[in-house]
């Protein structure tokens, strides 16, 4: 791991994710500038890293789902789907070991850059997929939700 500016620490190489069969980047949002990260995040990039082979099913499930979705409702350009794992781009992708602070819940987020194209430019759509105690609980376009007040109220007080 290597401190970037005191309140983000991320690893030097990438981390495989066994389930997925993906190496990324992951990162953890220090809960005191220039610590470590907290017992509770590490537990929780652990139950992460070992989820077992349906964990991959569901993922690529999901995935397809938003796919079309997204498709359907003209958010995204048409891309060739033969395998959903092939169109995320792992190596803009990265896992995050959000706050945990007092909540006994377990959090991670795996960011995946898609290739899909958005209609206008050259942009393609970033997503965020909320693992809560090692199930996906939510996947969206990306928002920054590990750094909007809804994270602190919405989850961190369950």
């Amino acid at each position: 791991m290597d401190e970037s500016d005191g309140s983000i620490l991320t690893s030097i190489e990438k981390i495989l994710v066994p389930w997925l069969g993906v190496e990324v980047p992951a990162w953890f949002d220090m809960e005191e500038p220039f610590a470590w990260w907290t017992d509770k995040q590490e537990a929780s990039f652990l139950q992460f890293l070992n989820l077992d082979t349906s964990a991959k099913d569901q993922f690529k499930s999901e995935m397809l789902a938003l796919y079309e979705q997204e498709l359907e409702q003209g958010r995204i350009l048409s891309y060739p789907i033969e395998n959903v794992l092939e169109s995320v781009d792992w190596d803009q992708s990265h896992i995050n070991i959000p706050h945990h602070y007092e909540t006994t819940q377990s959090y991670i987020l795996l960011l995946p850059e898609t290739k899909w194209k958005l209609p206008d430019g050259e942009y393609t759509l970033e997503l965020e997929l909320l693992y809560t105690n090692g199930e996906l609980e939510l996947i969206q376009e990306s928002t920054g939700l590990w750094a909007r007040i809804e994270w602190y109220y919405d989850y961190l007080k369950r």
